[in-house]
This record gives structure tokens, sequence and C-alpha cells, in this order.
């Protein structure tokens, strides 16, 4: 029972946060959210390759 609770607060979380991001990135031009993507793409391909070195 509280792994289905912390499941549904984890993605309650998750929704707010999309909600928080969705919001931001309506007030960007279509450069600005380019920009964004792949700086965003840069750090997981980071987090990526770190995890990779470390294992």
């Amino acid at each position: 029972m509280a792994a289905v609770q912390d499941m549904q607060k984890n993605e309650n979380s998750q929704t707010e946060d999309v909600r928080e991001y969705i919001e931001l990135l309506k007030g960007l031009t279509d450069a600005e959210k380019r920009e964004v993507k792949g700086i965003m793409t840069g750090m997981q391909v980071m987090k990526t390759l770190l995890s990779a070195q470390s294992a």
C-alpha cells in the first residue's frame, strides 16, 4: 500500500513539474525552445557518458 502511495506522489510531482515547464516554454520563441532542447539533450548525453565511465 505504501509503495502505491509513493508512486502516486511521484507521479503527481512529475505532473506538476511538467505543468511548470509548459508554462515556461509558452513564453519562449521557437529559437529559444530549440536552444533549451539542445541544452537538455546535452545534459542527458553527459549524464549517460559519466555513468558509463563509472561503471
